[in-house]
């Protein structure tokens, strides 16, 4: 069984925790703030054969703007 890895995923990183046979994928959080970063650890998972996907979460009508 493979993991989706959720810790602090950043393109300095990206690769060595792909590079582990247990996971599977990762989840990026602030990285994915900054455009630069994003795309290295985009192009981390692709080198890895591994899929990329966006997952966002749905929207929440809770706090209208005003």
């Amino acid at each position: 069984m493979r993991i989706l890895y959720g810790g602090s995923v950043k393109p300095a990183n990206a690769r060595a925790i792909l590079a582990l046979p247990e996971v599977g994928g990762v989840l990026v959080g602030g990285a994915s703030l900054n455009a630069v970063d994003f795309e290295a650890i985009f192009r981390a998972v692709s080198n890895h054969g591994l899929t990329a996907r966006l997952l966002v979460p749905p929207t929440s009508n809770k706090h209208p703007s005003p």
